[in-house]
């Protein structure tokens, strides 16, 4: 799956910042705060028939500290990658779509919240 535009394309929104309170594939234990862009553990299936076409998914973890603000951030970011037909540089989005509402985990050790999210998306690579 293909990240940076779509990290690119929320920081632009103005709901997380790369780096600061979003990360991919990987988020410190000291952010209290942020989202975390995840693939599928099994990687992003490859069609020989349709070179640079993908179906795939991915998961949104957002840590928070807050309950409210935590699924405000959650549903925020589930509203915003929820698209059909939108280009972004590097992909051509046929659409992405949240399966389910976020649903929200224990209080971790870190009493952090978090809060996952999986989508369906389908792109073809430009």
């Amino acid at each position: 799956m293909k990240f940076e535009p779509l990290a690119d394309y929320l920081d632009g929104q103005g709901i997380v910042t790369k780096g600061q309170t979003l990360f991919i594939h990987y988020m410190p234990q000291t952010i209290k705060i942020g989202a975390l862009m995840l693939g599928k553990l099994t990687g992003t299936p490859i069609d020989p028939e349709l070179p640079g076409y993908y179906k795939t998914g991915f998961r949104i973890i957002v840590r928070h500290q807050d309950i409210v603000d935590g699924l405000a951030m959650a549903n925020q970011i589930k509203d915003a990658l929820n698209m059909r037909n939108v280009e972004l540089p590097g992909m051509s989005i046929r659409y992405i779509v949240p399966k389910h509402e976020p649903v929200l985990f224990p209080i971790s050790e870190g009493d952090h919240l978090e809060i996952s999210i999986n989508f369906d998306a389908v792109y073809v690579a430009t």
